[in-house]
């Protein structure tokens, strides 16, 4: 026997990230929303939605990696490393 307990709401549908963009004023002249990978088909490992802080000074983006390994052998960049940190 599973056990399945009642629960009073659906987790699955407690937050809205559209709803929280539009909180946060997303899309706005600095941000956009995009469906490339709506279905984890453009990067399959990468959630469906990221948002990203973007400087408005030098347009640099806040980016991360969930891959702790890069390459058809699955080693660490040393490079990779030293540039993130």
């Amino acid at each position: 026997m599973v056990y399945r307990p009642d629960w009073a709401f659906d987790g699955w549908t407690l937050y809205d990230s559209m709803k929280e963009f539009q909180r946060m004023n997303v899309p706005n002249e600095t941000w956009r929303v995009t469906k490339i990978n709506d279905r984890y088909e453009f990067a399959d490992t990468y959630p469906s939605l990221v948002l990203s802080w973007l400087n408005p000074v030098t347009q640099a983006a806040i980016t991360r990696s969930s891959q702790p390994m890069v390459g058809v052998t699955s080693r660490k960049s040393a490079e990779d490393e030293k540039f993130v940190l």
